[in-house]
């Protein structure tokens, strides 16, 4: 293989790996997991209460929660959750 190949194929196993960790998060919710709900539109409903919370959580920092289970803390660039990471 060239190098310019492995190269490439380098940020492929690292996108896969970021998009197969964002799964696992999402399947922590036990109902996106299982599929409780019937329809699609549901579902889809349901992934995307669980990105919102998943977002806030990153955004927001998980370091201190209220009696809810929502965190309270702020990152120091609250607007850096907006745009997405530059690698």
């Amino acid at each position: 293989m060239r190098k310019n190949e492995n190269a490439s194929i380098g940020v492929c196993k690292r996108e896969r790996n970021r998009v197969e960790r964002l799964i696992n998060r999402l399947k922590q919710n036990r109902r996106i997991a299982t599929r409780y709900e019937k329809y699609a539109i549901n579902y889809q409903a349901m992934l995307t209460i669980a990105s919102i919370l998943l977002w806030h959580e990153k955004c927001m920092g998980s370091d201190q929660s209220n009696e809810q289970g929502f965190s309270t803390s702020r990152t120091s660039n609250p607007g850096a959750c907006l745009l997405p990471p530059v690698d």
